[in-house]
């Protein structure tokens, strides 16, 4: 990826949802951490698991 291709990616928290407005719903794109309420990270390599950075809660992805 080139630096403007990093530059240009749009991160934030609004790109965690999905709006459906003839639905008049908000869903997530992302699973929440049972602990702390933050959104957990999705991790392909090695064993697949979603972890969250902040309280160390890790959870394996059955295969």
């Amino acid at each position: 990826m080139s630096k403007k291709e990093e530059k240009d990616k749009k991160t934030g928290a609004w790109n965690y949802y999905v709006v459906d407005l003839q639905k008049k719903e908000v869903k997530l794109t992302k699973k929440k951490c049972p602990r702390c309420g933050n959104f957990l990270a999705f991790h392909e390599e090695g064993r697949k698991r979603y972890y969250c950075g902040n309280c160390h809660y890790t959870e394996f992805v059955a295969t």
